[in-house]
């Protein structure tokens, strides 16, 4: 569950006044885990970084054609795709 930037900041800011970590847990009912890694990390999130979805076809094509017998997460790392997008560009040859 994502948690707003203002009750992140409440949070931290009340244990920064003395509120212990667990009665904070309790009080805004988020796992003392959550709350340490706020401390520690900090409170913004992170962006996911995906490897691109889309395949190129042409490239697919010649690299079937140069190793004919690879598997597909050979083809993935040479491509710079994931294994699964592998896949779905195969089934649309």
């Amino acid at each position: 569950m994502a948690y707003s930037q203002d009750l992140r900041k409440q949070i931290l800011k009340s244990v920064a006044s003395g509120m212990t970590i667990r009665q904070a847990s309790a009080f805004y009912g988020i796992s003392t885990h959550t709350i340490n890694q706020w401390k520690r990390n900090g409170i913004e999130r992170k962006k996911r970084q995906f490897k691109p979805l889309k395949v190129n076809h042409e490239a697919l094509l010649k690299d079937v054609e140069n190793y004919p017998d690879a598997f597909q997460y050979e083809r993935a790392k040479r491509l710079g795709v994931t294994a699964s997008a592998i896949c779905y560009a195969l089934k649309q040859l």
